[in-house]
This record gives structure tokens, C-alpha cells and sequence, in this order.
């Protein structure tokens, strides 16, 4: 496997930065870490001594911490880091936010070589993108009215059935299964849910690894002088420009995506959330709270 090495104490230099704009910092690459260390490190070396637990067990990721020089991001086949280099050169960024810059171009590298999914994960992923989506808007449509509300139910070209407003045998039964395997508190919430996690009101949903560039990227070209907004909280449109460029460059987003688009979901953004984490929270797919049966999402 292909990697490019970081300087230890440069990933630290600039991981103020990257946590406060991404949300990333050593432990969200500890993994990456603990594979830096090198295989003949000497287990005694004093700079490790005080890691050890009480019951003389070395803490793995501390240890790493101590003894590597470099951290070693794994990259696919396809990476060149002159997009990068280009594109910041052409906006003149250099320094700590180039140094920024480039990590989170490792970064979305690292996430492209997790290729498939085991059954666990594509079940998941079935429940979330596809099914709790619609048990948001059966859930909405049931609370609309309460449970006394006339009810039909179509199969096909079938003639509609009508269910019993008097006996809403089926409206009760779809609250106990909705209770189990959605869980959410009342319309308020799944309306919100539907809206931020989904995009049902204001365009596609932005995943959150596009949702995260998008924040972080911004916030990111705040720090610089010649770039910053003389406004606070607004978006100027070389802003959007460079955002849009980078996203592209780190094929995150289509080519022929208009950068007025990425402006509208970052001031879209900006107006809902205070910080990347709350960002994050938001643009994260649900499970029930309620489901304990161990397996199963629906």
C-alpha cells in the first residue's frame, strides 16, 4: 500500500487548525498512528515510561505517539498531490493552511481505500438511506391527524382498502412497529430529521464527508487575510469559487458543479449550525433508540 509520510510534529503544529475547521485531530487518525510506529522501537524507551498502566500494559496509541517521527496516510493509486499544490499556488495559500490543505487531501484519500461493505454495514446502510427515510414520512403523515384519521392502502392497480377509522387496528399497529424501529419523539422531530438528514426541503442531501469539507474549508479560508469575509458569517464568491475548485480536485463533487450551489449550502449551513461537531451531529444517519433486539433495523 501506497503512503506519504507527515512529520510528526507538523500534523501537531497545524492540528489546532484542523480540529476547529474539520473536526479532525490525532485521535480521529489514531488508527493511521498506531500503524506509523515502527516495528523495532525500543518498548522501554523512556519517553514511553510514563504510558504504562498499573499493570505494566503499554497504551498503544500514547505509545505510538511517542516514538514516531513520521505518520504514515495511506493513498490510493490515483493520488497526485500537484492538484493540490496548483491550486494553491494559483490563490497564493501557503503555510499552516496550505499544510491544512493538503493533510485533508490526504485525508479524503485515506477514506477512498475503504472499498465494500460487510453484511452488517450494507444492512445498515439499506435501513438508513432507504427505509427510515420513508418511516419518517409514514410516521408524519400518521401524526397528522391522530390515529382516527381515515386510512386507505394501495397494492398496485389494486382498488384502495379502506380501513376502519372506528377500529384503527392498523394505525395502532404501525405506531407499536414505528415506536420500535424509528424512535423519535413526536412529528417535530421527524419533520427535522427528514429535512436536515435528508434534503426533503432544501435540495440533496450533502453528505457528511462533503458536508465536513464544505464547513471546514470555509472556515479555513477565514484565517486568511487576502480571502476572509468582511463580513461576518457571509460567503463571498471567490470563497465559493475555491471551495467548489478543491472539492472537485478532491473528486468529492461533480466537475460541472456550480460553486453558487456550494455557496447556498454553506450559507444554508452557517445559519443552522455553531460548530462542526453540531454540523456533523446533524448531517449523521439515525437508528432507533428503542430497537434492542440485537438485530435487525427494521
Amino acid at each position: 500500500m501506497n503512503c506519504v509520510e507527515i512529520p510528526k510534529n507538523r500534523f501537531f503544529q497545524i492540528e489546532p487548525l484542523l480540529k476547529e475547521c474539520y473536526g479532525v485531530d490525532r485521535h480521529t487518525i489514531s488508527n493511521d498512528i498506531c500503524l506509523s510506529v515502527e516495528q523495532s522501537a525500543d518498548r522501554n524507551d523512556s519517553r514511553v515510561n510514563d504510558d504504562l498502566d498499573k499493570d505494566n500494559k503499554i497504551d498503544t496509541f500514547a505509545y505510538a505517539i511517542a516514538t514516531i517521527d513520521n505518520i504514515k496516510i495511506p493513498v490510493s493509486d490515483e493520488y497526485n498531490q500537484f492538484t493540490i499544490e496548483n491550486l494553491c499556488c494559483d490563490y497564493n495559500i501557503d503555510s499552516a493552511q496550505h499544510d491544512v490543505l493538503f493533510f485533508m487531501f490526504l485525508f479524503s484519500q485515506r477514506d477512498k481505500l475503504i472499498t465494500g461493505y460487510d453484511e452488517a454495514q450494507q444492512d445498515y446502510l439499506e435501513y438508513a438511506v432507504g427505509v427510515r427515510p420513508e418511516m419518517l414520512q409514514l410516521y408524519i403523515a400518521l401524526h397528522n391527524g391522530g390515529h382516527h384519521m381515515p386510512c386507505k392502502i394501495t397494492f398496485g392497480d389494486d382498488k384502495p382498502i379502506k380501513i376502519d377509522n372506528h377500529i384503527p387496528w392498523l394505525q395502532m399497529e404501525m405506531e407499536r412497529y414505528l415506536n420500535k424501529y424509528l424512535g423519535v419523539k413526536d412529528r417535530n422531530e421527524a419533520e427535522k430529521e427528514l429535512l436536515q438528514i435528508y434534503g426533503k426541503k432544501v435540495g440533496a442531501k450533502a453528505n457528511p464527508k462533503v458536508a465536513r469539507y464544505i464547513w471546514g474549508t470555509y472556515h479555513l479560508l477565514q484565517t486568511i487575510p487576502m480571502m476572509i469575509s468582511k463580513r461576518k458569517g457571509s460567503v463571498t464568491r471567490e470563497q465559493s469559487k475555491f471551495i467548489t475548485e478543491y472539492l472537485t480536485a478532491l473528486k468529492l463533487i461533480n466537475s460541472d458543479t456550480d460553486s453558487e450551489m456550494i455557496r447556498g449550502r454553506l450559507n444554508y449551513f452557517l445559519k443552522s449550525y455553531e460548530s462542526i461537531e453540531e454540523l456533523l451531529e446533524e448531517q449523521t444517519y439515525k437508528t432507533s433508540p428503542n430497537n434492542t433486539s440485537g438485530w435487525g433495523y427494521y
